[in-house]
């Protein structure tokens, strides 16, 4: 004698086990962020610091412009982006408020792809006047 609800159980276990596999695939890459593809991306890393101090800068805006690739400055001034291979870069370098607030100038700079996997920025802001 077969029991039909045997398969039942077997088709809501296999639905079940996909469903599970899904969530841990969405759990990490939530928490992790998508893994990058160094072959066809560049990790650019630095530091900021003041140039009248020598003190690293936290939380400065650290943008390539026309990539919408952006991050802030670590504790320590550190930073990492990963942007797109390309031959030129336009990096930015700026507080996240503006106004009367600020305490460094901005730095518009064009940078040139030199290696094919990383390079490293280290950069000086100004106070502002």
């Amino acid at each position: 004698m077969k029991f039909p609800f045997l398969s039942h159980r077997r088709i809501l276990r296999s639905i079940l086990a996909t469903l599970s596999g899904s969530a841990v695939a969405f759990i990490f890459q939530a928490c992790y962020g998508t893994p990058r593809d160094l072959v066809r991306d560049l990790q650019i890393t630095g530091t900021v610091l003041s140039a009248s101090t020598g003190q690293p800068l936290e939380g400065i805006v650290v943008e390539a412009k026309g990539i919408s690739s952006a991050t802030t400055t670590e504790p320590d001034g550190s930073y990492t982006l990963y942007v797109p291979l390309m031959d030129e870069y336009r990096m930015d370098f700026h507080e996240s408020t503006s106004g009367e607030n600020m305490r460094f100038k901005e730095l518009d700079t064009t940078i040139t792809r030199t290696d094919n996997r990383s390079m490293v920025l280290n950069i000086k802001l100004h106070p502002a006047e």
